[in-house]
């Protein structure tokens, strides 16, 4: 049992983490689109 609740956090973790990533991207993407019209 402990086996697969440690599988599902490791995958909550991985969503986690792309999730995290995904919306760094975007962020940083928006920002360097936006950063030269920034003051």
């Amino acid at each position: 049992a402990s086996v697969k609740v440690g599988r599902m956090v490791n995958s909550r973790l991985e969503a986690c983490k792309n999730a995290v990533r995904l919306a760094m991207g975007d962020f940083v993407g928006k920002w360097k689109t936006v950063g030269p019209l920034a003051p």
